[in-house]
């Protein structure tokens, strides 16, 4: 009897196992068939490629050798290099020299030197989204070390860490002008950009400009008018080529309470001198003498400025794990080309030192065996921008397997942008799907582009790469149906 009971036990466990392993056979393939399905739908030259972190197997596999432009998820490659580089706990600085102490009655006689770390955090971004509040942190911190009430000399901005080759490679000349476009220097303000605020008016009548910095309103040609019945499309703003002209035309929504346009500065080093100067002028502070900026090209003779005799002080910016999650969040260029061009200037220094290429180097070696050099790889900058960057799909997911197995991971998952709740995935895949993907998204001209991890229902992680290139759809329905990919892994 008791044998009985015990065959019977036996065998119903047996049916419950058997039956959860066809219903989850026949849940994956439901989920494949709806994958395939949804793949599909995308369009121009696709991949995608999922990997069961859990189980350390290939579930997904589609023109996963074949190369691809990355756009901007070729960023998560630049952090991590940075963070295996550097600690997370690193501190970038910003130095500042002068020529003599001040005297007796504050003045400094000779000039104020600002040499530029590379450091991105002297923006709006970490400072309550205030653009006035960086400068004036930079100044506060001046006057806490010196009792400056004047200065006879020249406000000098040293911009020659980083070799001046300020674009990346192949970068379009259509994204100069704005905040994604940005020249890279070692000196940066406010991400390299100067706000314009656009407020209508009357029906008709010319609209209203306010910037941020006060002094580059003379910079503003205005021509735009306030219109009923407008949409923002209506709106045309121009900046010429290397110069800080902006060119406002068309026309303006009423209904629109104000506009803002994040300006690229032509000369970052110069806007960083001209703003410290209007800040110390607030402050009753008077410079005699002009804001001159140092440049290191390669075509050109350079001879580098000695500080050795002169005063210095150094001004604490934030942490680089601060920073990496900005940039990573928030998908910021100038970051990701920075922290590249902080690793290339490890190496020792010469006229002709080209930090962006010695910190590709770098990445190559951090990575090694994954990326292999004109093979599974070819990336020429840290942000992505460039139309030039090309890495096959395969190399990305052991990239991210490298990532899951680094003892960091749990951090640096946290960097990512996060579904339904922050980065640019704040408003995408909401609802049950909330917090469950971890990934960083990118888009340049016909490409559009997802990488990172999911969290699926059953408690497993998940790596995935999803790109599209020569997308003629890639402003359009590419990401709604990568939300619906990411829903469907979700269930996997």
């Amino acid at each position: 009897m008791a044998r009985n009971i015990q065959m019977q036990s036996f065998s119903r466990v047996k049916f419950s196992i058997s039956f959860l392993i066809l219903l989850s056979l026949n849940l994956f393939g439901n989920g494949y068939k709806k994958i395939e399905k949804l793949y599909s739908q995308l369009k121009g030259f696709k991949t995608l490629v999922v990997y069961d972190l859990s189980r350390n197997k290939l579930l997904i596999s589609k023109n996963s050798k074949n190369l691809f432009k990355p756009a901007s998820i070729l960023k998560v490659i630049t952090a991590y290099s940075y963070l295996k580089t550097f600690s997370p706990e690193k501190k970038f600085h910003t130095r500042v020299y002068l020529d003599s102490l001040p005297d007796k009655n504050g003045i400094v006689k000779g000039s104020i030197y600002i040499f530029g770390d590379g450091d991105p955090s002297l923006s709006y971004r970490f400072f309550d989204n205030d653009r006035e509040k960086p400068m004036e942190y930079f100044v506060d911190e001046i006057l806490k070390n010196f009792n400056i009430k004047g200065i006879t000399g020249n406000i000098v901005v040293d911009d020659s860490k980083y070799l001046y080759k300020p674009y990346g490679p192949s970068w379009s000349w259509e994204v100069f002008q704005w905040a994604y476009g940005v020249k890279v220097s070692a000196i940066s303000l406010n991400d390299n950009t100067f706000n314009v605020k656009l407020i209508p008016t009357k029906n008709g009548k010319r609209i209203e400009i306010e910037t941020t910095p006060k002094f580059m309103e003379k910079e503003i040609i205005n021509n735009c008018i306030s219109r009923k019945n407008a949409v923002i499309k209506d709106l045309v703003a121009f900046k010429p080529f290397d110069s800080d002209k902006i060119f406002l035309g068309g026309f303006l929504p009423l209904k629109l309470p104000n506009w803002n346009l994040k300006i690229a500065m032509t000369d970052p080093a110069l806007f960083f001198g001209k703003t410290l100067k209007e800040e110390l002028k607030k402050r009753g502070i008077k410079v005699n003498g002009k804001v001159k900026v140092i440049h290191r090209y390669h075509y050109l003779k350079f001879k580098k400025l000695s500080y050795r005799d002169k005063v210095m002080i150094k001004i604490s910016g934030k942490y680089v794990k601060e920073v990496i999650k900005k940039m990573l969040k928030k998908s910021i260029n100038l970051y990701a080309e920075l922290l590249l061009r902080d690793m290339g200037s490890l190496s020792p220094f010469n006229k002709n030192r080209d930090e962006r290429k010695l910190g590709l180097e770098r990445e190559y070696k951090v990575l090694f065996p994954i990326l292999k050099k004109d093979k599974n790889a070819l990336i020429v900058d840290g942000s992505g921008l460039s139309q030039r960057n090309l890495i096959t799909p395969l190399a990305l997911i052991k990239v991210l397997k490298k990532i899951y197995r680094w003892k960091y991971f749990g951090k640096f998952l946290k960097f990512l942008p996060i579904s339904g709740i922050d980065g640019t995935l704040k408003n995408r895949l909401k609802g049950k799907y909330r917090g469950r993907i971890f990934a960083k998204t990118g888009q340049i001209e016909e490409v559009v582009s997802r990488l990172g991890y999911i969290k699926t229902f059953s408690g497993k992680y998940l790596a995935f790469v999803l790109i599209t290139n020569n997308d003629p759809n890639y402003k359009l329905h590419t990401k709604d149906i990568f939300d619906k990919i990411c829903k469907v892994l979700c269930k996997f």
